[in-house]
């Protein structure tokens, strides 16, 4: 039986390495991609012009950008709906600032090269630890030292991004716990990169202190793309969900070439990809492919199961940002939505949200709902 996915996202998934959108992302720091498993369209079909003659919609498409603020009681119909009739969905949230975070800690303060053994997870820890303080602290300097780096690889700026890092640092006057032993890394990154540098030459060498590119559809290289990352971990999690057999899988998708060329880069690299002994299983998902999903292209317009993922797309984007970034005191029908889609999160589970935020945030919308 052929199991159909229905997948949008929302916050703008352009790269995150630009000097464009800076620290703010244009007014969008949070990206989310929704993935709705929806086989019975006759019935949701039915729902839905019961929905628009309750509450008088005249528009074809449902827009979560014309509903969050002006008709939540909408999207909270909508997300009751997919709850009772046990529709699996499959969402990631990105906090965008904290992803560039992850990679400046990842490739510039405590890089793969000069890691201990984490048998205990502390190094990890402290990886999150300073994340999360740059999401909320780190100067302009430093995000446009990084951008640089990232975009026009050379020693020259790699050094610069590092040096910006350590000047922020130790302007903190210890004020963050994990300051000095910050400073320190960097200095030991400096002098790995030294010494990569008269093994493998500069070239090679400062690639290694740079995220991976992203090829687009252009053949460009453009790094930090949000929404990879985050179809990564959708395949993976519909992977841990259908048990490897991926088979009979139509994923859909509003048309967007972009798209398509990068969720079959994303399969790619998957099946390709040898993971070493000893990695920590996630056990919320499975990157291990045997097979292949089929794609769709659809108009959204056309297509209720790309406009239910675009409401849960846009409902979670705009809800964590209000609620956990801007502290807005948001209406209870807002929570009551959010229960909704939070009520997937279990234990092993690959199905529910995935947070991809700072350790601080994550905390208060697990505490808020009992995750």
């Amino acid at each position: 039986m052929t199991s159909n996915y229905y997948l949008d996202e929302s916050g703008n998934s352009g790269d995150l390495a630009t000097k464009k959108s800076g620290s703010k992302f244009g007014g969008q720091p949070i990206f989310s991609l929704a993935c709705v498993g929806l086989n019975d369209l006759a019935h949701a079909n039915e729902f839905i012009k019961l929905l628009k003659t309750i509450y008088g919609l005249e528009s074809d498409e449902l827009k979560s950008e014309d509903l969050y603020f002006k008709q939540p009681e909408v999207i909270l119909d909508v997300a009751k709906y997919i709850f009772e009739n046990r529709i699996p969905i499959i969402v990631e949230v990105v906090d965008k600032r904290y992803c560039v975070s992850t990679a400046i800690v990842g490739h510039q303060i405590i890089p793969p090269y000069d890691s201990p053994p984490d048998d205990d997870g502390l190094i990890q820890a402290v990886r999150n630890e300073i994340s999360d303080f740059l999401s909320f602290n780190m100067s302009p300097a430093c995000y446009a030292a990084f951008y640089k780096s990232c975009m026009e690889p050379s020693e020259e700026n790699l050094l610069e991004s590092m040096e910006a890092l350590k000047c922020f640092l130790e302007s903190d006057d210890g004020a963050f716990e994990y300051s000095k032993f910050a400073v320190d890394n960097i200095n030991e990154t400096i002098d790995t990169y030294l010494m990569f540098k008269r093994q493998f030459g500069e070239g090679d060498s400062v690639k290694k202190f740079i995220p991976l590119p992203d090829d687009s559809n252009n053949g460009d290289s453009i790094a930090l793309l949000p929404h990879i990352h985050c179809q990564f971990n959708i395949l993976a999690r519909l992977n841990k969900y259908h048990l490897k057999d991926l088979a009979d899988v139509v994923m859909h998708h509003d048309v967007q070439d972009q798209f398509g060329q990068s969720i079959r880069s994303c399969i790619r690299t998957l099946k390709n990809a040898k993971f070493p002994g000893g990695v920590p299983e996630v056990l919320t998902a499975d990157f291990i492919l045997k097979d292949e999903p089929a794609f769709r292209f659809v108009k959204s317009e056309e297509s209720l199961g790309v406009q239910f993922a675009d409401l849960l797309a846009g409902f979670v984007s705009r809800y964590i940002n209000g609620c956990f970034y801007k502290n807005l005191d948001v209406l209870d029908i807002y929570h009551k939505t959010f229960r909704y889609i939070v009520s997937y999160n279990r234990p092993m589970s690959p199905l529910g949200v995935n947070f991809v935020l700072p350790p601080s945030k994550q905390a208060l919308v697990f505490k808020k709902f009992n995750l």
